[in-house]
């Protein structure tokens, strides 16, 4: 939350806004990822934000339902916003830890976690991971038809960036 709004703060939206409404027009993979990214947006509780933001990362960078999941989505995260070695390294890592916050939730072990502060923080720091897949997906009109595409354009287009 920025306590005040600068020029190229708008200038950022005026540039995102079009292919925004195209994915919201389209109604396909995209549109579902970005519903949830909204839900996540305005749940309630921590722990819904983070499994609707979780489900839109998902619906951005799946291409399989074969098991490895996890592994496959971080790839694909790092493919898509990983810069340079250590960044990439970083990247897997950062996406593979927020993802086991997701999973702890999704599989009941996430009940007895002690502090809220840290549920906030990894809240925040997933939703920076989200926010970091839709500026690489509106930015580029080639990466939003590719991700539009069914799991074999998809993963063609990830495996080969």
């Amino acid at each position: 939350v920025a306590d005040e709004v600068e020029d190229r703060d708008l200038d950022e939206v005026a540039r995102i806004l079009a292919p925004l409404r195209a994915v919201y027009a389209t109604r396909r993979r995209l549109k579902n990822a970005l519903a949830l990214t909204f839900r996540g947006c305005v749940a309630y509780d921590w722990q819904s934000a983070f499994i609707s933001f979780s489900a839109a990362a998902e619906a951005i960078l799946t291409y399989s339902s074969k098991p490895g999941l996890t592994d496959r989505l971080a790839k694909s995260y790092v493919t898509l916003v990983g810069a340079g070695r250590l960044g990439r390294k970083s990247a897997y890592d950062r996406f593979k830890r927020m993802y086991s916050v997701r999973s702890d939730i999704v599989h009941g072990r996430a009940y007895d976690r002690k502090h809220p502060s840290r549920n906030l923080a990894d809240l925040v720091e997933f939703s920076d991971i989200l926010r970091q897949l839709w500026k690489v997906v509106l930015e580029s009109p080639k990466v939003r038809s590719a991700l539009e595409g069914d799991d074999r354009k998809r993963q063609k287009f990830l495996l080969k960036l």
